[in-house]
This record gives structure tokens, C-alpha cells and sequence, in this order.
């Protein structure tokens, strides 16, 4: 009888080209070249992703995102973990790997049908701090999904510090990790046509800060140090990568 291969069912929040779910395919790349695993990946949003996973053949499945669904008062959080659940059970999963702190229903439904899972923290904004707008009950949920899950896994030690309080298993663990981007490099000619391109003077040299624009990434401090710098008479150019569409980061884009 041929043996059933592992199977891992991923939850991640979007397929964008963003870091978490940067890093997530990273991480799933690698061990599909080590290992014969099969991974499912599942999001309530599409995006270009899908076209890098569909090259490590991965399968994509998107599904209603349930906080949406509580939004509109369809149902309650209860009711929305029990339809998760039903949507685990599809796949029939060895293990579930949620990535984000908006993924937390998944560990709470995969608690429900004893399916192991992995949590993949990045955010550095506490629980109370991320879901306060939220209600209790879901943040009470959140809390005990530190426990449900077999691992909590965070990517820098000051990151899960901020969430120690709900160590209550001992089940933290931190492996650092980033992005793989190709090693490439530019002749003088194309960083000449690529400062053109971006309105950056030639002579100047160019600080990059690179990631989501939002108050938990802090970029205000880039900003107000090169303020600084610029006072001090340092002549040199600041490029900021990440913005988002005004509605998804609010006020701190202004």
C-alpha cells in the first residue's frame, strides 16, 4: 500500500507580496526540496503569490475570510471556528500552519478537530495593542490560541517578549528568518538609469527603508532621523517602500 504523504495545510491571511507571506513561501519552498510533503495553501485573498506557488506545485484554495463574516453579523465567533473547522477537516491535514496573529481562528479550529498546529507570529503589537477594537470574547479566543497550538514560533526574541504573559505552556520558540532575495548585482550604468527612473539625483546616496507602511513598523522614526540628518547637512536622498492604499493604513500614512 502506498503511503499517504504528510500533508500541511497552510493558512496565511493574503498572497501578497508582503513579508509574512513572503517569508511563508520561502519557508515552503524549502522543505517541498527537502522533503516530500504536500502543502495546501489557503487564504481569504488572492494575489500574486499564487502564480510562485503554482510553480513549487502547491495547490491554492481561498476561502471567506471569517472575521469579515463576523463583521457583518452572520455569526457568532463560536460559530465561526466550528465552519473553520468543517473547512480544516476538508483536506484532511497532518498539521495546520497559521501565519499572522490574523490568522488565530485556525489554530482555534484546528484545537477543535485535534489537529496539531504551528503559529507563525510577526507582529510586534501585543494582543490588547492589535485587537483592541475587537471584542473580548475574541480577544479571550486569541489568548487561548497561545495554548492550543503545539508551537508558537516568532522571528525575533523582542517579538515574542511582548507576548510572554501568555506563555503559559512554554510553548514559544523564536527561529529567525527573512526574505531570500536573489543576489544580483547592478553596474554603474544601471544604478545611474534606476535613480533616473525614481527622481534620485545621481550624486546622492540613497537610504531605503523597505517594508509595510503602518505605526507598528515605526518608519516615522526613518523619517524623523533623516530630518535630522538633513539638518546636519548631509546630502543624500530617503526612499520609503510599502505604501499602502490609504484605507488599509490609515492616518499614519499622512
Amino acid at each position: 500500500v502506498k503511503e499517504e504523504p504528510f500533508t500541511v495545510l497552510i493558512v496565511s491571511h493574503n498572497l501578497n507580496l508582503e513579508g509574512a507571506p513572503i517569508q511563508m513561501y520561502e519557508i515552503i519552498k524549502g522543505l517541498k526540496s527537502q522533503t516530500n510533503w504536500n502543502f495546501i495553501v489557503s487564504s481569504p485573498a488572492d494575489g500574486p503569490l499564487r502564480e510562485l506557488y503554482s510553480k513549487i506545485d502547491c495547490k491554492i484554495v481561498l476561502f471567506e475570510n471569517p472575521i469579515e463574516v463576523l463583521a457583518r453579523g452572520e455569526n457568532d465567533y463560536k460559530g465561526v471556528v466550528k465552519d473553520f473547522s468543517s473547512f480544516i477537516k476538508e483536506f484532511n491535514p497532518n498539521l495546520l500552519f497559521a501565519n499572522t496573529l490574523v490568522t488565530h481562528y485556525a489554530i482555534n479550529a484546528s484545537y477543535q478537530i485535534d489537529i496539531p498546529s504551528i503559529w507563525s507570529i510577526h507582529e510586534s503589537s501585543g494582543v490588547t495593542e492589535f485587537f483592541g477594537h475587537y471584542s473580548d470574547e475574541l480577544q479571550e479566543n486569541v489568548r487561548n490560541a497561545f495554548q492550543e497550538a503545539y508551537a508558537n514560533i516568532f522571528v525575533a526574541k523582542s517579538t515574542a517578549q511582548l507576548f510572554e504573559k501568555d506563555n503559559l505552556l512554554n510553548n514559544f520558540l523564536v527561529i529567525n528568518n527573512g526574505v531570500d532575495f536573489p543576489k544580483k548585482s547592478f553596474s554603474k550604468s544601471q544604478i545611474r538609469t534606476n535613480k533616473k527612473r525614481l527622481g534620485i539625483p545621481e550624486n546622492k546616496i540613497n537610504f531605503l527603508n523597505l517594508g509595510t507602511v503602518c505605526s507598528r513598523n515605526g518608519q516615522l522614526d526613518f523619517v524623523l532621523a533623516a530630518i535630522e540628518l538633513l539638518k546636519e547637512g548631509l546630502d543624500c536622498h530617503f526612499t520609503l517602500v510599502g505604501a499602502r492604499r490609504k484605507d488599509e493604513a490609515g492616518e499614519y500614512l499622512k
